[in-house]
Parts: C-alpha cells; sequence; structure tokens
C-alpha cells in the first residue's frame, strides 16, 4: 500500500524549492564544467597529432558520463521510492561531489601514461551515475512538493537551477580563458573548476539535509509490486513516450549550448567571446524555463510543448547552420557579415526560446504522466535512457558529421530527426495539467 503524501507549510515549500533548485545547481555545475573543457581535456588525456580525434575522444569520454545514467536512475530510482526522495538527492550529491574533485587532481597522459586516461573514464563515469538520480530526482522532489496549481512553475526551478549550474560552468570557462595565457590553462588552469567539486559538494549536501520528505520510506515487501518489471510489462509504452518527449529539446540543447559552443571558440580569433554569448544565452534561458512553467499551469502542458517543438522544428536547420559559421546561409540572413559572437548570439537566442518553454514544462508534465510508487524510478529510467543513448552522444555524432565528413547542416538535420519523434510523442499524449486533464490514469493522480 502507497503511503499519502502530507501537505507541506509555505515555509516547508518555499525552502524544498530553493534548497533543491540550489543543490541542483551545485551538481550541474560539476557535471557540466566536463563538456566546456571536453577539447582541452582530450588533447591533455588523450594525446594525438590529429586535433579531430583527440576532440572525439573528449567528447567520447563525455559521452561515457551519459551511458552510465541508465545505471544511475535504476540505483538511486530505487532509493528514491524505497528510502525517500531526500535520501536520493543526497546520496547523488556526494557522489558528485567527490568525482569531480578526483578529476581536478588527476594526472595527465604526460604524467602517468595510460592510467590518465583510464581513470578520467572511471570518474566521468561516477558523475554519470550520479546525474542519473538527480536531475529527476530533484523534478519529482518540486512536483511533488508543490502546491498542485502552481505545479509548472515550481517544477521549472529544478530545471532552472540545473541550467544556473551550466551558467556558472560556462562563465567559470569564460573567465579563466580570458585571465589565463593558453599555456597557464593547460597546465593548471582546467583543475580548478573541478577543485571546486568538494565545497561544492559539502554545500549541497548541507542544504539538502534540511529538506523536508515529500514520501515516508517504505519496506521492500511494500515496493515489491513495483518494481521495474512493473514498468517493463505494465507501463512500457508510457516509457517510450517519455523518452521521445524529453528527447528532443534536451539533444538540442546539448549539440547548440556544449558542443556548438566549443566548436564556435574554434572559428574566431577572440574565443572567450564565444563563451560570453553562451553564457549569456543560458542566464536567458533560465527566465524563458520559468515562463514555461508558468504558462502551463494556464493553458496545459501538452499545449506548450506541441507549440514550442513545432517551432523548433522551423528555425532548427537555419539557426544551426548560422552557428557552424556557414557563409551562405549568414550572407541570407545578415549581408555583408562574416561568422563572429553576434551572430553566435543571436541565432543561440532564437532557439533558446522554445528549448527553454519546453524544458520548463518538461518536469511536471512527466511527473504527472507516472504513477507515484513508481515515479522515481520510470522518470529516471526513461530520462537517463533518452540521455545515454541519444542526447549524450549527440556531440560525439555532431562532431563527426561537420569535423570529420564537412557537413555542416549535418548537426541540424539530426536535431530535427529527434524533435520530429518527440513531436509525434507529444501529438499522442493526453494533457496533464490538472487543471484540464480528464483522462489521467488513476496512478498517476496520486499525490
Amino acid at each position: 500500500m502507497t503511503s499519502e503524501p502530507r501537505r507541506f507549510s509555505p515555509s516547508e515549500v518555499r525552502r524544498a524549492i530553493v534548497g533543491g533548485a540550489v543543490g541542483n545547481t551545485l551538481e550541474w555545475y560539476d557535471f557540466a564544467v566536463y563538456g566546456y573543457l571536453a577539447t582541452t581535456m582530450g588533447a591533455l588525456f588523450f594525446p594525438t597529432d590529429n586535433k579531430v580525434a583527440s576532440t572525439l575522444a573528449g567528447f567520447g569520454v563525455f559521452a561515457v558520463g551519459y551511458f552510465m545514467r541508465p545505471l544511475g536512475s535504476i540505483v538511486l530510482g530505487s532509493v528514491g521510492d524505497r528510502h525517500g526522495r531526500r535520501a536520493m538527492l543526497t546520496l547523488s550529491i556526494i557522489i558528485m561531489g567527490i568525482a569531480s574533485f578526483l578529476i581536478g587532481v588527476l594526472p595527465t597522459y604526460s604524467s602517468i601514461g595510460l592510467a590518465a586516461p583510464i581513470l578520467l573514464t572511471l570518474l566521468r563515469m561516477a558523475q554519470g551515475f550520479s546525474v542519473g538520480g538527480e536531475y529527476t530526482g530533484s523534478m519529482t522532489y518540486a512536483t511533488e512538493v508543490a502546491p498542485v496549481k502552481h505545479r509548472g512553475l515550481f517544477s521549472s526551478f529544478a530545471t532552472v537551477g540545473a541550467v544556473v549550474g551550466l551558467v556558472l560552468g560556462s562563465a567559470t570557462d569564460w573567465i579563466l580563458t580570458a585571465q589565463l595565457t593558453s599555456a597557464q590553462f593547460s597546465d593548471w588552469g582546467w583543475r580548478l573548476p573541478f577543485l571546486l567539486g568538494l565545497p561544492i559538494g559539502a554545500l549541497g549536501l548541507w542544504l539538502r539535509a534540511h529538506l523536508p520528505e515529500t514520501m515516508e520510506a517504505q519496506s521492500p515487501s511494500q515496493t515489491s509490486d513495483s518494481g521495474f518489471e512493473t514498468i517493463f510489462t505494465h507501463h512500457w509504452r508510457a516509457l517510450i513516450q517519455i523518452v521521445g518527449i524529453v528527447t528532443g529539446a534536451s539533444l538540442v540543447f546539448y549539440v547548440l549550448f556544449v558542443w556548438a559552443v566549443d566548436r564556435g571558440q574554434v572559428l574566431v580569433k577572440d574565443g572567450t567571446s564565444i563563451q560570453g554569448a553562451n553564457t549569456l544565452n543560458l542566464a536567458l534561458l533560465v527566465v524563458w524555463m520559468i515562463v514555461g512553467g508558468w504558462i502551463s499551469d494556464r493553458v496545459g502542458r501538452r499545449v506548450v510543448s506541441i507549440f514550442c517543438t513545432a517551432a523548433l522544428l522551423l528555425v532548427l536547420i537555419p539557426c544551426t547552420l548560422l552557428l557552424m559559421g556557414d557563409q551562405g546561409t549568414i550572407s541570407a540572413f545578415f549581408p555583408g557579415r562574416t561568422f563572429d559572437a553576434t551572430t553566435f548570439l543571436l541565432a543561440q537566442a532564437v532557439l533558446g526560446v522554445p528549448i527553454g518553454l519546453i524544458l520548463g514544462v518538461q518536469g511536471a508534465m512527466i511527473v504527472e504522466l507516472t504513477p507515484r510508487e513508481l515515479r522515481c524510478r520510470m522518470f529516471s529510467l526513461a530520462y537517463s535512457f533518452a540521455m545515454a543513448f541519444l542526447a549524450g552522444t549527440a556531440p560525439f555524432v555532431a562532431t563527426l558529421l561537420c569535423d570529420q565528413f564537412g557537413w555542416l547542416a549535418g548537426p541540424g538535420v539530426y536535431c530535427s530527426l529527434f524533435c520530429a519523434w518527440a513531436f509525434t510523442a507529444l501529438w499522442f499524449t493526453h494533457e496533464t495539467a490538472p487543471r484540464y486533464a480528464t483522462s489521467i490514469p488513476t496512478t498517476s493522480r496520486r499525490y
């Protein structure tokens, strides 16, 4: 029998939302820093005369972190459903903080040879394991603690926390590359963002130790009928549907707000200007996510998601070509200009509107699509699978398409395919916002 969650006072809700979002910010800062340093890490840990091969190796380890997310979702999702959401979130931030700090003190290939890339890969796997339960766990927690009429808005703050972490990671890279010489950055500057992992983890642990719990811990006998076997036998259609919903915007996000930044820095003389443009657009993305969650409480999650996914499909390929520095596309939209930080800023900003609105809606929508007793496991499993095998590998695929095969439109076409899948999944999804929902399964309504 599933225990019913208690009601929370306004002060408890505020503390839970702030604590959960800040903890998510700190953990995602740790996880995302590697993405912005992938080219540097590739050269230090996978040295080769072929720069493309070195970059591919760096982003390959970036993808490895995502391959661990399904395992993290299974283990940490079970902790969240059996022992409470707070236990799950606390354990995840401990693992992340320790792994990030150890990357910061890891000797490079020139010091210890082959052991360096092996150890880096193992630590990146630990980071991926941690995030496998963190992101979805924080969204689940925020949605469950929120008042029903504000679920969309409050759950968006969990996503906002993740993007703020990315903003901090991008800003840290921007500041360091602007203040240090290339030699200083390669020698020791890249370590600084990772070394912050230990104090960041300690702060996140303190914040989460004081969060109210949204469900009572359950014994194995109470959850024996609600395990992964139940998900795969009775909820597999919903699982596939959720994978499709979360893949589109997430994959576009990683290609255009992580990978394209690294490539853009190579295309211009002043690489720091590209990182600055990305940091600004990530900050704007936070605003759009909050707006998306707020609107979804008023017009419905499905309506917002379908409209924004359609808009994303319309602008995706031309904006991606602008970000890739395609001169023909640049001349068509901005006659007389060549690729620079302003072009990058405008193209990324246009894409950021639908992406931000979609990501702001997803937390509440997916939580409302899943039964409460299975929620952490089902949400984490679907999301982690999408990130591990689709979004997490997107920078690697984009590098192959663009740099290895010279197909500048390739990343945009690749992203469009998954956005089309997301649109199809959304089209066949019922509305979940309590104000408009008429056909939500009973198990999904148990809050």
